[in-house]
């Protein structure tokens, strides 16, 4: 989303078997409706914590790992979703600029959806 990303990562932080509050509204979408989301929980969490040195903020990332169906030569497949928490306003403000970039493109939420 940002057309030049610099930061350092800080290690991560494994949060397995922990759903994200994103993960969760997922599921229950899923539930709501079912032929079009998918219930399947995400099967690995990890946080990463970026260090943006311009501003000097830190950023909590979240990572949500997801099985996809194999491709055709049988090679694993998985899908990552990934968001800046929000538990900060930097997150907040990093977070609504990109739903703005998806929305004001259509070309984007094709891709996304």
């Amino acid at each position: 989303m940002h057309s030049e990303v610099s930061g350092v990562l800080f290690p991560k932080i494994g949060k397995p078997g922990q759903l994200s509050p994103k993960a969760r509204l997922l599921i229950i979408t899923g539930w709501l409706f079912p032929s079009r989301f998918n219930t399947e929980p995400p099967f690995d969490r990890h946080d990463w914590i970026v260090h943006r040195p311009e501003t000097g903020e830190e950023v909590r990332y979240i990572i949500d790992y997801y099985s996809t169906p194999p491709l055709p030569d049988g090679s694993s497949v998985f899908s990552l979703d990934v968001w800046p928490a929000l538990d900060s306003s930097v997150g907040i403000q990093t977070r609504v600029n990109g739903w703005k970039e998806i929305w004001s493109n259509p070309a984007t939420r094709e891709n996304e959806a």
